[in-house]
């Protein structure tokens, strides 16, 4: 299936719905569209160990105002974890991708917020709709929707716009790199609607998929408590127990940690399945394909197979 001389990525609903919002961005760009390769290649750069270390110090600094959120705002008391992993990731690829803060942990939501979650959800209901039945059900929703993706684009511009006029300050981030280098193939730089469609996609698919991960992580640990002690006996011994802010150096060695998010990732992959498409008529073990043929990988299935994992799996 990743063969891409036989097969390539397939565009389809409800992915394709996302194209209304975040246009040619690097989750949403057809095959044909040259907007893919241009991102990938400026952007490959930021993902560097290098570069992760800058993100560093506002990650850590994101997570300690989760924890004074829940102290201020739970007193002891349940918490919404998978609404509050929203919070974290979005803080996080905000601050540092974009040099923008959400406020995620003030009360209330941003105007921003509401809106993403608005569009999300339409373009989950949507995706096998009969429009006669949304026409009548769904009207309000439906003339919501340009709303809230007019008030999305319409931030993101704002935040570009301050950027390139120095209105905020330069900094060493996903934006400044989009706005500042160019493509090394073309030696074309990204125009400003370009950059706008890829910081969508970070906000809208980055941030969901990484807080999926942290609920279904923190959901298993909360059903295996021996392996909670064994990961809190590595992060004390990694860390210390003095207090001290966790260092980027530290994060690697964590491995037994590593292993809790890798094996989430198993059993309950941010993205459950994807579809790809044929390139040219093959054969795919042993089931003939047509040309243009789309393909469903279903990584729940797969991932949970006993031929690969075991019987335990």
């Amino acid at each position: 299936v990743f063969d891409e001389h036989r097969v390539a990525k397939a565009v389809v609903p409800p992915v394709s719905n996302l194209r209304e919002l975040a246009g040619d961005g690097l989750f949403t760009a057809f095959n044909s569209e040259p907007a893919w390769a241009q991102a990938h290649n400026v952007l490959m750069p930021a993902f560097s160990q290098a570069s992760m270390r800058s993100y560093h110090d506002a990650m850590a600094e994101c997570i300690d105002q989760l924890c004074a959120y829940w102290v201020d705002t739970a007193s002891g008391g349940p918490v919404d974890v998978s609404s509050d992993m929203n919070r974290l990731t979005l803080e996080v690829i905000g601050r540092t991708g974009f040099g923008y803060s959400f406020d995620s942990f003030a009360p209330g939501r941003h105007p921003f917020v509401e809106s993403m979650s608005r569009a999300m959800a339409y373009v989950s209901q949507t995706a096998n709709d009969v429009p006669v039945l949304r026409e009548i059900l769904g009207w309000k929703a439906m003339r919501q929707n340009p709303k809230d993706i007019a008030l999305m684009k319409t931030t993101v511009d704002q935040v570009i716009a301050a950027r390139r006029s120095g209105e905020t300050p330069r900094q060493d981030d996903l934006l400044q790199r989009m706005l500042e280098n160019p493509d090394p193939q073309t030696g074309e730089t990204m125009s400003d609607q370009s950059i706008r469609n890829q910081v969508l996609t970070f906000l809208i698919a980055g941030h969901e998929t990484t807080a999926g991960l942290l609920s279904f992580a923190l959901h298993y640990l909360s059903r295996n408590p021996e392996i909670v002690e064994r990961a809190r006996e590595e992060i004390d011994e990694v860390l210390g127990t003095d207090g001290a802010p966790v260092r980027f150096e530290q994060v690697a060695k964590l491995r037994y940690v590593r292993r809790i998010v890798d094996e989430t990732l198993r059993l309950w992959p941010s993205g459950p399945a994807f579809f790809r498409k044929a390139r040219q008529e093959t054969t795919l073990a042993g089931y003939p394909i047509r040309k243009s043929e789309t393909i469903l990988v279903v990584l729940l299935a797969l991932h949970r197979d006993p031929r690969l994992w075991g019987d335990d799996v």
